[in-house]
């Protein structure tokens, strides 16, 4: 008899430890909601840590509103991207970029552990800096790395030396065995567009333009 009502008071032990995990793992996806509905400013996310991946989509997409909206701003008076950008580094100085940086890398890097499959696209000056920014992301990300082709403005192969030294856009994706290809860019934008495919979320996820050097 003793020995039954050991287990029991076993199994109760149990149910109330059980609970207690399972209040500490809701924890934080409450603190994730509160702050979704608290903030929507990128600054104010990067106060918190990246734990779940509904915590670096909404730390991606506010960063991605406030890029769109400041390059928005910036265009209506007159100034290029590159401008509005150098204006915006020396506003937020070198350890607010580095943090920035930091909190971009984490979110793009946990995103990925999650995703079915990841489209890059990549816009710099030259040829030479985009195969740089390409390998630094495929390595960083650690997505597959496939063949990168540079083709012409009718989507035929030629040598990757031609795009050496002007503007390029690279398109890479992870479900074509990681293949890219390469061809000249005649936009004013540079960065990197981010769209990851994830398991479980049926939302479509593009962001950009993200810093180039993220992942140096």
């Amino acid at each position: 008899l003793c020995i039954f009502f050991l287990m029991i008071r076993v199994v109760q032990l149990i149910i109330v430890l059980l609970g207690y995990i399972g209040e500490c793992y809701r924890l934080p996806l409450q603190a994730y909601h509160h702050r979704r509905g608290a903030s929507s400013n990128v600054h104010d996310c990067m106060q918190n840590d990246i734990l779940f991946v509904d915590d670096a989509l909404l730390l991606l997409k506010s960063y991605n509103d406030e890029y769109l909206n400041r390059m928005r701003r910036g265009r209506n008076e007159g100034k290029t991207p590159r401008t509005i950008e150098f204006e915006r580094a020396q506003t937020l100085k070198s350890d607010g970029i580095k943090q920035e940086w930091q909190q971009l890398r984490e979110s793009t890097q946990l995103i990925r552990s999650n995703a079915t499959e990841i489209v890059l696209g990549i816009m710099v000056e030259s040829g030479t800096k985009g195969i740089e920014v390409l390998k630094n992301w495929v390595s960083g990300l650690n997505i597959t790395r496939g063949i990168l082709r540079a083709v012409n403005e009718n989507n035929e192969v030629i040598e990757l030396e031609q795009l050496q030294s002007v503007p390029i856009y690279i398109k890479y994706n992870s479900s074509d065995n990681g293949n890219a290809y390469m061809k000249q860019y005649d936009g004013v934008f540079s960065g990197v567009i981010f769209q990851p495919k994830l398991s479980g979320y049926s939302d479509f996820y593009q962001f950009g333009n993200l810093p180039i050097g993220i992942f140096k």
